[in-house]
């Protein structure tokens, strides 16, 4: 993964989660979730779809957020890689947002990017040259 411009890892004490912040009021979250070694691959499917679910419920239910407008989730499969995009915004906080999870036999990763005061063409723009270069290991 790569991350254009200046970015500092944020501390944490959450081994599965790495946060980096631009000095463009940007934020860039990696989680990880891994997986029993043992799990077949429908098993891992349907579990990869809850959790698509799930984080994007989350992600509109915070009552304390204004209102959340997300897209619709986009889902797809390559090499045995399980992919799940989607994207939204919370207009009264000029915030953008850009979810990319992806689900390996050993783990899954959830990228998360937000941009607070960017356009919506530099947000996404910034995204996907983020979210274009990570490679997952099979």
């Amino acid at each position: 993964m790569v991350l254009p411009g200046e970015w500092t890892r944020q501390p944490s004490s959450d081994l599965t989660r790495w946060s980096y912040a631009s000095r463009n009021a940007e934020r860039l979250t990696v989680s990880f979730i891994r997986l029993p070694p043992e799990q077949e691959a429908e098993e891992r499917s349907k579990t990869f779809d809850r959790l698509v679910e799930l984080r994007k419920k989350a992600e509109t239910a915070l009552p304390e957020l204004s209102p959340i407008t997300t897209t619709e989730t986009n889902f797809g499969e390559s090499g045995g890689i399980l992919a799940a995009r989607y994207a939204g915004v919370e207009p009264a906080a000029k915030r953008r947002f850009f979810c990319l999870m992806l689900g390996s036999s050993q783990a899954f990763t959830v990228f998360y990017y937000e941009a607070v005061g960017l356009t919506e063409v530099q947000s996404e723009a910034r995204a996907k040259t983020i979210m274009n270069t990570i490679v997952v290991p099979q």
